[in-house]
């Protein structure tokens, strides 16, 4: 018998989240029905994607100058890309993406457009289709989102975050 050791990447306090939310506009297209309507869809949606929208941890590594946090656990497949998709768009959803870290968090929008982009795109030597979602002018945040396709559709698999190491810094003070 023998025992191998494998270097463990150290855990972090980042979480990665996701969390369907009304598409952003100006207040004044806003009306108490059309949010009653979009509040009883999130629930629906985040009912039927259950861990999805939970909290993932994340372990870190460095690569290249950047910090990389790696979403931990793989979402199951309890909703598909397919079917999120028009239950994002009839409802003017999105998705939030968050890296949430002690009191404060980096967030980014991944719309159904672009998730309708990545089913199209070819798999890697993994199996997974990644799309790259950042800020706009900023390259010194970025996440990654993988899907994999299982039984003919499309599922996320995992979410990470990837930043600067300075920017990191600053962002733990």
């Amino acid at each position: 018998m023998s025992f191998i050791k494998f270097k463990q990447q150290p855990e972090s306090e980042l979480s990665i989240q996701l969390n369907a939310v009304p598409v952003p506009k100006t207040t004044d297209k806003y009306n108490a029905e059309t949010i009653a309507k979009q509040q009883m869809e999130i629930a629906k949606v985040e009912a039927r994607g259950k861990d999805l929208f939970q909290p993932n941890p994340t372990k870190t590594s460095m690569q290249q100058g950047k910090k990389l946090y790696q979403s931990t656990m793989l979402y199951s497949r309890n909703l598909s890309v397919e079917d999120l998709i028009p239950l994002m768009t009839s409802s003017e959803l999105t998705l939030k993406v968050s890296a949430i870290r002690g009191g404060t968090s980096t967030c980014m929008e991944l719309t159904s457009g672009k998730l309708a982009d990545l089913i199209q795109e070819e798999a890697d030597e993994k199996g997974d289709k990644v799309t790259k979602v950042e800020l706009p002018d900023n390259a010194n945040h970025n996440m990654y989102v993988a899907i994999k396709k299982y039984r003919g559709k499309h599922y996320i698999q995992k979410v990470d975050y990837e930043v600067d190491k300075e920017v990191d810094q600053k962002l733990h003070l």
